[in-house]
């Protein structure tokens, strides 16, 4: 399998390093090859639109030897109840480990998108793990069952309790990264108006379907109904069940419901669009790795608090800058004696803006990829410093791009991933206003992208191009081109983040001086 995973990544240009393959099956009578791929959440578009190709990929990697190739694509999940076992299996074949290393001398946690475990281990088993490279196959089993990254370590428990004590300090930390906008409410939501339904009524909070995550023997759960069906099972046509889709304000889940002879009348009068709460159980998905089923039991009709606010988990953002760093701000216009030094306009005083140019591979925020952040801060109407960074989208740049902007492959490749470059960016533009050329095709970009790693782009906004359109109506057109050409701005490589965000900063000021003279 090795040589197929080197074929399948040179065939695709190393695009999906980040697939993990699980399971290899071959159907003689059907000449069916298949195979089950595990992906990490926050690449779950791309996959599923490049399904063609990387079946095509894995034909080319068997050098045509099936016609048939069935892919199937499994989220990546960490289940501490399903982890455990298999390593403390994987650990048989090292006799020692396996009888020195119980449940207990694992901890483990799931945070920051990241994997962390540790092996508590005394120094004679220390020593074992080196001398026969045990460690290393661990970490490669371990690396090999998930797509999320894994960071392990080996403490050797002789030397001090400390280490312990370092360990789950380490992991306290990690978790205090993240903190609810509301502590004391907690995720939950709680229904309105519950009338009784089916079974028991259901009195208690509901959780965030987002967070129903891992099989559990009892949970409620609210929201709105949809694709309500009805459905025989194939071995007894007489037995019907129903599945739908039940949304609250966070997430949807697929729900199943078997009735009784006592509620098989009532669970027709449920409809698409009813609101309801239900108390269950979730079941994992047998084929598809990561992903719950709802079962309910007790089902009540509801109305859904109005104005619901999600209570989302933020993740606390380091003071000090990690990838990308500002730099002092350098015009790089010839002074002249005839220069006037005017005083910024009056609106610009005392505020922070911060205007910002991205590149992208495209047009549509929840698949495309940001290839370049550029962006200037103004304080007290003065260019202070500027943020500018490319970014390896991981995937081929369109040649359309690469021509309207210049940026190639060979520029973004090895440069800082989009998560941790907007980390720096959410940093270097909080507490100003965010200003831009059309800001919300802009923002959609860093908006998706930030939610995704649980930071939120909160800031107030301003848009060049409407100031444009209220205070010069004469124009006809209003790209960036067309009003640094009114104002006579000079743009060094149009189409280009940090170029375009200056620019975009000097024609905002002249608008807010139009702004300000008609105040």
């Amino acid at each position: 399998m090795q040589t197929f995973i080197e074929k399948f990544n040179e065939i695709t240009d190393e695009r999906f390093t980040y697939l993990r393959l699980r399971n290899v099956r071959f159907i003689i009578d059907d000449e069916l090859l298949t195979l089950t791929f595990a992906y990490p959440e926050i690449k779950e578009s791309e996959v599923f639109s490049q399904k063609e190709t990387l079946s095509t990929a894995v034909k080319r990697a068997f050098n045509g030897d099936f016609s048939n190739v069935e892919i199937k694509l499994v989220k990546s999940h960490f289940d501490r109840d399903f982890f455990i076992p298999d390593i403390l299996e994987f650990l048989k074949q090292f006799p020692m480990l396996s009888t020195m290393v119980a449940q207990e001398d694992i901890l483990t946690d799931y945070s920051d998108g990241k994997i962390y475990v540790t092996f508590r281990m005394s120094d004679s088993v220390c020593d074992y793990c080196n001398k026969k490279s045990a460690g290393k196959k661990i970490e490669e089993h371990i690396k090999n069952l998930y797509c999320e990254p894994v960071i392990i370590k080996f403490v050797n428990v002789d030397d001090t309790s400390e280490n312990i004590d370092d360990i789950e300090r380490e992991m306290e930390e990690e978790k205090s990264r993240f903190k609810l906008d509301d502590v004391k409410l907690g995720r939950v939501i709680q229904p309105e108006n519950v009338e009784e339904f089916i079974g028991k009524i259901v009195y208690e909070k509901a959780r965030y379907i987002e967070d129903a995550k891992k099989e559990t023997a009892e949970i409620v759960l609210c929201g709105t109904v949809s694709g309500l069906r009805e459905l025989s099972k194939r071995d007894n046509p007489n037995r019907k069940y129903y599945k739908f889709t039940l949304s609250d304000f966070t997430g949807g889940i697929s729900c199943i419901y078997f009735p009784n002879k006592k509620t098989e009348n009532q669970i027709t009068l449920l409809k698409d669009g009813k609101q309801i709460v239900a108390r269950g159980k979730l079941t994992e998905d047998n084929m598809r790795d990561g992903v719950v089923t709802f079962w309910p039991n007790d089902i009540c009709l509801c109305t859904l608090p109005k104005d619901f606010k999600v209570n989302r988990l933020r993740r606390r953002v380091d003071d000090e800058y990690h990838k990308v760093f500002p730099q002092p701000f350098v015009s790089v216009k010839q002074a002249t004696l005839f220069d006037v030094v005017k005083e910024p306009a009056s609106f610009l005083r005392g505020k922070t803006f911060c205007v910002f140019d991205l590149e992208t591979t495209g047009f549509a925020p929840e698949n495309d990829r940001i290839i370049e952040i550029g962006a200037v801060r103004i304080v007290d109407g003065k260019f202070k410093d500027t943020f500018n960074s490319y970014i390896d989208p991981k995937i081929p740049i369109p040649e359309k791009i690469t021509q309207l902007t210049g940026i190639r492959d060979s520029d973004v490749m090895g440069q800082p991933l989009i998560d941790e470059v907007l980390l720096d960016f959410y940093k270097y533009s909080a507490n100003t206003i965010l200003v831009g050329q059309n800001v919300q095709f802009d923002y959609g970009f860093i908006a998706v992208n930030g939610a995704r790693q649980n930071i939120y782009f909160e800031n107030e906004m301003m848009d060049t191009i409407v100031l444009a359109k209220k205070y010069l109506p004469e124009l006809r057109r209003y790209k960036l081109s067309n009003l640094t050409k009114h104002f006579g701005v000079e743009n060094v490589s149009a189409h280009r983040g940090i170029y375009d965000a200056i620019a975009t900063a000097e024609v905002f000021i002249k608008l807010v001086e139009m702004m300000c003279a008609n105040a």
